[in-house]
Protein backbone atom coordinates (compact mmCIF):
# COMPACT_ATOMS: atom_id res chain seq x y z
CA UNK A 1 0.00 0.00 0.00
CA UNK A 2 1.65 3.26 -1.16
CA UNK A 3 2.07 5.69 1.77
CA UNK A 4 0.92 9.58 1.37
CA UNK A 5 1.88 11.63 -1.31
CA UNK A 6 4.81 13.84 -1.30
CA UNK A 7 3.57 17.06 -0.38
CA UNK A 8 3.11 20.23 -2.48
CA UNK A 9 0.66 21.85 -4.83
CA UNK A 10 -0.47 19.41 -7.45
CA UNK A 11 -2.57 19.18 -11.32
CA UNK A 12 -4.36 17.46 -13.12
CA UNK A 13 -2.33 15.97 -16.12
CA UNK A 14 -5.35 13.58 -17.60
CA UNK A 15 -7.41 11.09 -16.74
CA UNK A 16 -8.93 7.93 -17.74
CA UNK A 17 -8.84 4.36 -17.30
CA UNK A 18 -5.29 2.73 -15.90
CA UNK A 19 -3.43 -0.80 -16.74
CA UNK A 20 -0.51 -1.80 -15.04
CA UNK A 21 2.34 -3.84 -15.85
CA UNK A 22 3.43 -3.87 -12.27
CA UNK A 23 -0.21 -5.96 -11.18
CA UNK A 24 0.26 -8.58 -13.93
CA UNK A 25 -3.39 -10.04 -14.46
CA UNK A 26 -6.24 -8.83 -13.33
CA UNK A 27 -4.57 -5.12 -13.87
CA UNK A 28 -3.61 -5.90 -16.79
CA UNK A 29 -6.89 -5.32 -18.27
CA UNK A 30 -8.53 -1.86 -18.36
CA UNK A 31 -11.79 -1.82 -17.10
CA UNK A 32 -14.82 -2.07 -19.15
CA UNK A 33 -13.01 -3.99 -22.30
CA UNK A 34 -14.12 -6.64 -23.85
CA UNK A 35 -14.51 -10.18 -22.84
CA UNK A 36 -15.63 -12.98 -24.67
CA UNK A 37 -15.50 -16.84 -24.39
CA UNK A 38 -14.00 -19.17 -26.54
CA UNK A 39 -13.50 -23.22 -26.24
CA UNK A 40 -13.64 -22.79 -22.95
CA UNK A 41 -11.02 -19.90 -22.52
CA UNK A 42 -11.59 -16.77 -21.97
CA UNK A 43 -10.44 -13.53 -23.85
CA UNK A 44 -10.00 -9.89 -22.95
CA UNK A 45 -9.36 -7.33 -25.94
CA UNK A 46 -6.02 -5.54 -25.00
CA UNK A 47 -4.02 -3.25 -27.58
CA UNK A 48 -6.34 -3.87 -29.89
CA UNK A 49 -5.91 -7.96 -30.07
CA UNK A 50 -7.64 -10.87 -28.07
CA UNK A 51 -5.68 -12.14 -25.18
CA UNK A 52 -5.90 -15.06 -23.85
CA UNK A 53 -6.12 -13.99 -19.98
CA UNK A 54 -4.05 -17.64 -18.95
CA UNK A 55 -0.95 -15.93 -20.65
CA UNK A 56 -1.55 -13.22 -17.56
CA UNK A 57 -1.87 -16.07 -15.09
CA UNK A 58 -5.93 -16.09 -15.07
CA UNK A 59 -8.02 -18.68 -15.23
CA UNK A 60 -12.19 -19.38 -16.44
CA UNK A 61 -12.43 -20.62 -12.84
CA UNK A 62 -10.72 -17.63 -10.72
CA UNK A 63 -12.45 -15.19 -12.98
CA UNK A 64 -16.08 -16.81 -12.14
CA UNK A 65 -14.85 -17.08 -8.34
CA UNK A 66 -14.50 -13.41 -8.56
CA UNK A 67 -17.21 -12.45 -10.17
CA UNK A 68 -19.12 -14.25 -7.51
CA UNK A 69 -17.18 -12.85 -4.83
CA UNK A 70 -16.90 -9.01 -5.98
CA UNK A 71 -20.09 -8.94 -7.74
CA UNK A 72 -22.56 -11.90 -6.81
CA UNK A 73 -23.03 -13.65 -10.23
CA UNK A 74 -21.12 -16.46 -11.18
CA UNK A 75 -20.39 -16.64 -14.62
CA UNK A 76 -17.60 -14.13 -16.69
CA UNK A 77 -19.03 -10.95 -17.54
CA UNK A 78 -19.09 -9.27 -21.12
CA UNK A 79 -16.64 -6.35 -20.04
CA UNK A 80 -13.87 -6.53 -17.76
CA UNK A 81 -14.63 -5.42 -14.29
CA UNK A 82 -11.74 -6.62 -12.23
CA UNK A 83 -9.18 -4.22 -12.66
CA UNK A 84 -7.60 -3.07 -9.51
CA UNK A 85 -7.91 0.65 -10.48
CA UNK A 86 -10.99 0.50 -11.03
CA UNK A 87 -12.89 2.76 -14.18
CA UNK A 88 -11.23 5.74 -13.40
CA UNK A 89 -7.63 7.49 -12.65
CA UNK A 90 -6.48 10.56 -12.92
CA UNK A 91 -3.12 11.38 -13.54
CA UNK A 92 -1.50 14.11 -11.54
CA UNK A 93 1.78 15.97 -12.21
CA UNK A 94 3.24 18.88 -9.91
CA UNK A 95 3.50 22.48 -11.38
CA UNK A 96 7.01 23.65 -10.25
CA UNK A 97 7.05 26.79 -12.79
CA UNK A 98 3.04 28.17 -11.28
CA UNK A 99 2.40 28.53 -15.29
CA UNK A 100 -0.32 25.94 -14.99
CA UNK A 101 1.12 23.93 -17.80
CA UNK A 102 2.57 20.51 -17.77
CA UNK A 103 5.81 21.31 -19.50
CA UNK A 104 9.90 21.67 -18.64
CA UNK A 105 10.65 19.37 -16.32
CA UNK A 106 7.48 18.50 -15.11
CA UNK A 107 6.18 15.14 -15.33
CA UNK A 108 3.51 12.68 -13.89
CA UNK A 109 3.46 11.72 -10.80
CA UNK A 110 4.02 8.17 -9.71
CA UNK A 111 0.67 8.20 -7.49
CA UNK A 112 -2.57 8.90 -8.51
CA UNK A 113 -5.85 9.12 -8.07
CA UNK A 114 -8.38 6.28 -8.52
CA UNK A 115 -11.74 4.41 -7.74
CA UNK A 116 -11.54 1.63 -5.34
CA UNK A 117 -14.88 -0.15 -3.80
CA UNK A 118 -17.46 0.10 -3.40
CA UNK A 119 -17.15 1.85 -6.72
CA UNK A 120 -16.48 -0.83 -8.81
CA UNK A 121 -19.27 -3.47 -8.23
CA UNK A 122 -21.38 -0.82 -9.64
CA UNK A 123 -20.34 -0.95 -13.08
CA UNK A 124 -19.87 -3.79 -14.05
CA UNK A 125 -21.78 -5.53 -17.13
CA UNK A 126 -22.95 -9.10 -17.39
CA UNK A 127 -23.76 -10.80 -20.64
CA UNK A 128 -27.36 -11.41 -20.45
CA UNK A 129 -28.63 -15.39 -21.37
Amino acid sequence: MAGPTDAGRYRVARYGRHSSLRYRGWSTFLWRSPVKEEGGKVFVMHNGEWADVEKYGLTRDAIIDSAKSLHGVAKVPNKWVFNDFGHLTVYLYRDRNNNGRMDGKERIHGEFIHTGEPNRPGSCVYARQ
